[in-house]
């Protein structure tokens, strides 16, 4: 890229990363979000500067996803009745091939050119930071003053109800329209933001991880719970034998084994997770039997 398009690129590209948990909140549509808005801007200079190139790795990819969406027509009962051509099927399907283009291949040119990851790690910090705030804040207003951010903040598409937690308590959306989509940002985020934690004082990482957890916890998203301690634990396991990683287990063991079983946090964690394994239990006992 030339020194201009840089100047341009690299600003662009900051609110690429730091927009990415914007997947609703102002956006312009249900269809055109944030992030896709400054990737499609960032496509148009890295086109304009002829900096788009093409990879056999990336043909492969395409070729894949292809084949695998292509499949989804032809499942089940709805080859037969042609439903397969339906519009929703092709907008889905053409949002496939999107989201890989816009989602990765320009980012990933963006990153050869201009950004080290320890850039994107500081800036996805910044942005776990800055929604977990947030998200604090939504709870403790929604819940103990009635104030509800979504009758105030331009979301995409409107958003219908509350969803509660133990009957009584509102769980929090943050930028997206729901918890569990809300909670996908840190799955991604969290462990990418390790880089450049890693590197600032103690007090400072201490005071991130904190502020960090209280916000993904108060999503109170079932599927975030499970997906973030499996992937934790495939991560720390195979160094077990580091004390370091052995202590952080036993912590993080001792902490879930107390959600477990302490009567303040027992009733909530039946409400999330608990509540969702026996529904899919259900499902698919039901499934079996028919």
């Amino acid at each position: 890229l030339t020194h201009q398009m840089k100047s341009y690129t690299y600003p662009l590209f900051c609110l690429y990363i730091f927009s990415i948990p914007f997947t609703s909140a102002f956006s312009l549509s249900p269809l055109f979000p944030i992030p896709l808005l400054t990737s499609t801007l960032l496509f148009i200079l890295i086109l304009i500067n002829g900096g788009l190139r093409f990879k056999a790795r990336d043909l492969w990819l395409f070729s894949v996803s292809f084949a695998g969406i292509f499949s989804l027509f032809f499942a089940g009962e709805k080859m037969l009745s042609l439903d397969f051509l339906s519009m929703q099927n092709i907008s889905h399907s053409l949002a496939f091939f999107f989201s890989i283009f816009f989602y990765y291949k320009i980012p990933e040119l963006c990153l050869k050119r201009n950004f080290s990851f320890y850039k994107v790690s500081k800036l996805l910090a910044f942005a776990i930071i800055f929604s977990s705030v947030f998200i604090v804040l939504e709870f403790f207003l929604s819940n103990y003053f009635s104030i509800n951010f979504s009758d105030y903040l331009p979301y995409s598409s409107y958003v219908t109800g509350v969803a509660h937690v133990k009957g009584s308590l509102i769980r929090a959306r943050g930028f997206a329209n729901e918890s569990g989509h809300m909670s996908l940002f840190y799955e991604l985020a969290l462990p990418l933001s390790v880089s450049y934690v890693r590197r600032i004082k103690f007090v400072f990482q201490a005071l991130y991880w904190v502020i960090s957890l209280v916000g993904f916890v108060f999503l109170f998203s079932s599927a975030g719970f499970v997906c973030l301690s499996l992937s934790t634990a495939m991560v720390l396991i195979p160094r077990i034998y580091s004390k370091k990683v052995l202590k952080t287990l036993l912590v993080l063991s001792a902490l879930i084994s107390f959600l477990f079983i302490s009567d303040f946090t027992r009733p909530y964690v039946d409400g999330t997770v608990l509540t969702k394994i026996s529904v899919v239990d259900y499902a698919s006992t039901s499934q079996s039997r028919s």
